[in-house]
């Protein structure tokens, strides 16, 4: 039969008797009523168990089988809450109250409706004798008996706990009773609590406990023992329900403790003894120690197990334990130099933690790993709430490589994550000679706090020696302060084998020192995961001939971000290794490594950023990344890497560099991939010293050229002596800019304009200069005069452009004068100066221009973006292994790539084919000038003819 919770939880160990001494609930009872609790319930909820706020919406459901049972709980007519049985197979019958609802308390309210010696209180479910009722008080009571109904039923008699009518004001305004209804009566759990009757009480009771306390320490001075083997050979009187002992060997020595009678136990426990007499007894207390049960540490446990006592090892020394060790509750040694539990041989782990809030602290764990091979683990824990704190696991490992090898492992047996695992200020001290060695872990576990743990010594021979390690899916786990020294791995995030779930994720670590370690960060599995603050020395483990990297990620991690101050002077200490699927990672690296690369990509690795904070002793970080994952380097997938301290960048996500200072709305073309803008003026700057020869300026550059085409300025001795160049098309400079000119980069070698493309206008103070040395002329002859006789007919109008009238109208379009190229041309030819041969114009003057042009087309040109299948080279990871590192082969594969290439999307036509006739102003006016020197000649010579034939007239 099991024991009523007024059993399990009285106040003394003999029920109603203070002197037999408090009463400890044991877990073992608790337990056991518990699971009948939760039977009853259960029986109730598997059965179709229903629940209804009212008596109608009850009989509305009609659906469930015969024989079902149901509550309603919230019906104004308290009388029809209770519980109902089914009457009728399913659709039809109806519902029946068969009982109460089984509530431990029922409140009700007296809000005054009676009077204060007839109470009248309501409730919400109907009062039963089952059940507590807490009834607050309206006002005092003025006479006696008093009574109360509850729900308008029949007045009970209040009575006290002894069955006694409550006096006059014994019922306080504002007063809280509780009660039970038995027959016609309301009967309080106390007796009544007024002033007087409080006084007299509180006076018996000082009284009576005067007279116990020294009777039963007139009793009990003959009962107090020095030791274990003088209580056991006592007999006891049956007056007393407890003993003490002064110590268990001898007086004094730690052992000493009470023990109270019990019955005769089943099968005796290692606390339960027999007294010469007969009388069975137990050790009764709150902090067990092994000393109290004769050392055995074991029993000690066992008892902390059953009784939930906290578990104190004073003694000094090692304790050997003959078999893995079950605890629970608090296990707490003096220090960790003064107590160590040393695993016993065969077994795995040492000590095993299974109930919630467990914790260990102040202890040596001594796990013997040198002892054969005696693999297994220091702690192992399943449990909620487990605290680890302030112990040194020493000699620990898996020397075959078959079994446990870590130090403390909290981890998901199958029955449900652990939650909120507590690690702090431990050692760990690993054996060199193991083939795996693992700090601790934390396996599949939520909202860790893991702080101030060293790891010292974990090599793992066979590759797989991690100083801390996050193990599977664990998550949100809080870590701080980690040292490692002398380790494979000094921070591992992990799983059992690459792939499984989503691995350890949204996990902080903020401070981690890696000395002397083959990987500082070692990542293979998770995502969300951020390291901050970390030193490694990455110059290996002892005896280490691999590759060391302060940071490796493999598998598929994403999200990560790693902030890292990386060490090393040899050869192969590295800075970052990305490799598997590792993707959208961000890594800050200091890196003071003499190794040969400060990033290194395999595989598939895609969308990572990598920023080297300092380069250490080098100069550039080109050359130190090596990127044979066959991401583009630029685009979506690319990798980034960028240096501030050297000023370089590679990659970028975007495809593009952009710098704004607000946003203009500019639209930028595709292949624009440097881009400034702000929202209001753009001024790019270059400063250089003021050094004569100084340049500044843009340059295209391409394999082969670094020349190709460049736009620059150069400083001269003074500033008259700048020049601006432009050069390119092949031939050096095209274009000069000089403090007072802008001429060609070559003489004689460059056009203003061309056919078909012409100026508007030209403003000048001066009007142009040109060539008229006579060494570079033929020799010259006289103009012929058919030509200036032609010229004669050459008409000189005055005309107004069309372009001018359609741009301003008629009235603003302003006179121009000169001549018509038509006009002169067709003079030219009916004088025979120029000749049409088979629509050809041949002996044309330099002053007459006629330009023919076909269709000026240009390619319509944009940037675009698509996918092409290329070979790459990537690093791919064998079955192979050398010194614990798996070898990496080069191959050759087909991956599509993202490429940005310059097409032609169309045709655009810029000048249609035409031609236009012209004329050199200037040459045009030579001959005009010499036609009218021609003709002032003429006028001359006629002239003085004329005064020659005057004159010989007037003579004759």
């Amino acid at each position: 039969m099991v024991q009523t919770a007024n059993t399990i939880w009285r106040d003394f160990e003999a029920d109603g008797i203070p002197s037999s001494g408090d009463h400890d609930p044991k877990k073992s009872e608790i337990r056991t009523w518990g699971t009948w609790v939760e039977g009853i319930i259960s029986a109730f909820t598997s059965g179709g168990g229903l629940v209804f706020t009212s008596k109608a919406a009850l009989d509305a459901k009609l659906s469930p089988d015969a024989d079902t049972l149901a509550w309603v709980i919230n019906d104004p007519v308290v009388e029809n809450n209770g519980i109902y049985q089914k009457q009728g197979a399913s659709g039809t019958g109806s519902w029946t109250r068969v009982s109460d609802l089984p509530f431990s308390f029922i409140i009700a309210s007296d809000a005054g409706a009676g009077t204060p010696n007839a109470i009248q209180a309501t409730t919400s479910i109907p009062v039963s004798g089952s059940a507590l009722i807490w009834m607050n008080i309206f006002e005092a009571n003025t006479a006696s008996p008093v009574t109360v109904s509850f729900n308008g039923e029949s007045a009970l008699t209040i009575k006290t706990n002894s069955g006694n009518d409550v006096v006059a004001g014994g019922l306080l305004a504002g007063m809280i009773v509780l009660g039970i209804v038995s027959g016609t009566t309301f009967r309080l759990v106390s007796d009544q609590a007024s002033s007087a009757v409080l006084a007299a009480a509180e006076a018996a009771k000082t009284a009576a406990e005067a007279a116990r306390d020294a009777a039963l320490a007139a009793a009990n001075a003959g009962y107090l023992f020095d030791t274990e083997a003088a209580f056991l050979a006592a007999g006891i009187p049956v007056v007393l329900q407890f003993v003490e002992t002064s110590g268990y060997s001898s007086v004094g020595d730690g052992g000493g403790h009470r023990k109270v009678r019990i019955a005769a136990p089943g099968v005796p426990e290692a606390w339960q003894k027999q007294s010469a007499d007969g009388a069975w007894w137990e050790v009764r207390a709150n902090r067990i120690t092994p000393g109290m049960l004769g050392g055995d540490f074991a029993a000690a446990a066992a008892y902390s197990l059953a009784f939930g006592a906290e578990l104190v090892i004073d003694d000094p020394g090692t304790l050997a334990l003959a078999e893995t060790q079950s605890i629970s509750g608090v296990v707490r040694g003096r220090d960790p130099a003064s107590v160590t539990l040393q695993r016993a041989t065969g077994t795995n782990p040492a000590i095993r933690v299974d109930l919630d809030g467990t914790t260990i602290e102040r202890l040596t764990i001594d796990n013997m790993a040198s002892v054969g091979s005696r693999a297994g683990h220091g702690i192992r824990a399943t449990a909620d709430d487990f605290t680890a704190r302030d112990l040194f696991v020493k000699d620990f490992g898996s020397m075959d490589g078959v079994g446990g090898g870590t130090g403390v492992l909290v981890f998901d047996s199958g029955g449900g994550r652990p939650q909120r695992p507590h690690l702090f200020n431990l050692r760990f001290l690993g054996n060199t000679a193991s083939q795996i060695t693992i700090g601790w872990i934390l396996e599949s576990t939520d909202y860790g706090m893991v702080g101030h743990i060293h790891s010292e010594n974990i090599i793992g021979t066979a590759g797989i020696g991690f100083a801390h390690e996050l193990k599977n899916t664990t998550k949100w786990t809080n870590l701080h302060q980690l040292t490692a020294v002398y380790a494979e791995s000094a921070y591992a995030i992990g799983g059992e084998s690459l792939g499984t779930g989503l691995g350890a994720s949204y996990n902080l670590l903020y401070g981690l020192l890696g000395d002397k370690v083959d990987k500082g960060i070692d990542d293979a599995w998770g995502r969300g995961n951020a390291v901050v603050g970390t030193i490694v020395h990455a110059d290996g483990r002892p005896g280490s001939a691999t590759e060391s990297y302060a940071v490796r990620l493999q598998g598929a991690i994403k999200g990560h971000y790693a902030d890292i101050n990386a060490f090393g002077t040899g050869a192969n200490a590295r800075g970052v290794l990305l490799e598997g699927a590792t993707a959208d990672n961000f890594i800050q690296l200091s890196g003071h490594v003499e190794g040969t690369y400060l990033a290194r990509l395999l595989d598939t690795v895609r969308s990572n950023a990598v920023e080297i904070t300092h380069p250490g002793a080098r100069t550039s970080i080109l050359g130190t990344v090596l990127d044979t994952s066959g991401a583009p380097s630029h685009g979506a997938g690319a990798n980034v890497f960028y240096c501030h301290a050297t000023g370089e960048y590679i990659g970028s996500l975007s495809g593009r560099f952009r710098h704004f200072l607000g946003d203009p709305g500019a639209s930028f073309n595709a292949g624009d991939r440097f881009q400034f803008a702000r929202d209001s003026n753009v001024v790019l700057a270059m400063g250089t010293p003021s050094t004569a020869g100084t340049i500044v300026g843009l340059r295209h550059a391409m394999p082969g050229n670094g020349g190709v085409w460049g736009f620059l300025h150069t400083l001269g001795a003074t500033l008259a002596d700048n020049t601006v160049t432009m050069s390119g098309w092949g031939i050096g400079d095209r274009y000069v800019w000089e403090s007072a000119s802008f001429r060609p980069g070559a003489d004689n070698a460059i056009s203003l304009g061309k056919s078909g493309f012409r100026f508007t206008s030209v403003w000048a103070v001066t009007g142009s200069i040109q060539t008229s040395d006579k060494r570079e002329k033929s020799a010259p002859i006289a103009i012929d005069d058919a030509l200036l006789d032609a010229w004669a007919d050459v008409q000189i109008v005055a005309f107004k452009w069309l372009q001018s009238i359609a741009e301003k109208g008629e009235g603003l379009a302003r006179w121009h004068y000169g001549v018509i190229a038509q006009q002169v041309r067709d003079t030219l030819v009916s004088h025979g100066i120029i000749s049409l041969v088979d629509g050809h114009y041949i002996n044309v003057p330099a002053f007459l221009c006629h330009d023919v042009w076909e269709d000026h087309i240009e390619d319509i040109i944009e940037e675009v973006e698509r996918q092409v299948e290329v070979t790459k080279t990537i690093s791919v990871k064998t079955d192979k292994v050398e010194n614990g590192d798996p070898v990496y082969e080069e191959m050759e594969v087909s991956v599509v790539d993202t490429i940005t290439e310059t097409i032609v999307t169309g045709k655009r036509l810029v000048r249609a084919a035409g031609e236009l006739w012209g004329i050199r102003a200037d040459q045009c006016l030579f001959v005009e000038s010499a036609f009218a020197r021609r003709r002032a000649q003429q006028a001359e010579d006629r002239l003085t003819d004329i005064e020659r034939r005057l004159s010989k007239l007037e003579t004759t």
